[in-house]
């Protein structure tokens, strides 16, 4: 139908693990797709080019509640769709409870449930908190990121660089001082091996009390293995290994981390 070209664009990618910037002329190409009464990935991506982004082309102001219910119906739709499952996995932070990802999970076919996606999905609603070893500031001594499974302990992925990283302190420092008789807090930097010592400073500047922990040894593995889209990031483990993402500086989450602490004690 018509045709754009965007000159000497800069594109950002990455080429044998390294970042590359490639500079080019990007053409838009505007069609019009006729479907067939199928579901094969381009007819099922055509209802909902935006599939688990939480937004619409056509500008519907939709509640979440709205995007849900329509994320289900097409799950159940297209049971057997590769789209979905896929877009599913890689937009698991926007959703805001497990269950929601659930219901729309357990729709889907057997076709795609040994992929790499199914695997992410199946590892965020049902698998347990990977404890692992890491390096605290000295670069020598490791330690796991729990050291104490009887409580709570609140993981938070942050960096020197990230100003709603160090906006969050102060909500972090009341939570450590209001719960910490059932909640540990631990901080794991994810500076490169180069910046550990500004990720130092900023704690002590802060006073910061709680421990950290840092992920310079395979950043990109950190982010993978604990869904980190974007920092800061929380996570909420429990004592019997069970682990959620928790959006802090959300008050009706910062209220229910308050409840499950305090119903911990009680």
């Amino acid at each position: 139908m018509g045709q754009s070209i965007f000159p000497n664009e800069d594109l950002e990618v990455r080429i044998e693990g390294r970042d590359s910037l490639l500079t080019g002329d990007i053409i838009d190409e505007d069609f019009k797709l006729i479907l067939k009464n199928d579901s094969s990935d381009i007819t099922v991506r055509a209802h909902d080019p935006f599939f688990s982004w939480f937004t619409d082309l056509n500008e519907e102001n939709l509640s979440y509640d709205e995007y849900i219910i329509r994320y289900v119906e097409l799950s159940k739709k297209y049971p057997g769709s590769r789209y979905l499952m896929c877009y599913l996995s890689r937009m698991l932070n926007e959703y805001k409870s497990k269950k929601d990802v659930e219901n729309i999970y357990s729709n889907f076919s057997d076709k795609h449930k040994n992929s790499i996606w199914a695997k992410k999905i199946e590892r965020f609603l049902y698998g347990k908190f990977e404890n692992i070893y890491l390096p605290r500031s000295d670069k020598k001594t490791y330690e796991k990121i729990i050291q104490d499974s009887s409580k709570y302990n609140l993981i938070t992925f942050s960096a020197s660089w990230c100003g709603p990283c160090i906006k969050e302190i102060p909500v972090l420092k009341k939570i450590n001082k209001d719960l910490n008789k059932n909640l540990i807090l631990t901080y794991i930097s994810i500076d490169k091996k180069e910046s550990v010592e500004l990720f130092e400073r900023l704690i002590q500047k802060e006073n910061i009390p709680w421990r950290a922990l840092f992920a310079y040894e395979d950043i990109q593995g950190i982010k993978e293995k604990y869904f980190i889209d974007g920092i800061p990031h929380s996570i909420l483990v429990s004592p019997n290994g069970d682990m959620e993402i928790i959006e802090i500086r959300d008050e009706q989450e910062l209220e229910r981390l308050y409840l499950l602490c305090r119903e911990e004690s009680s």
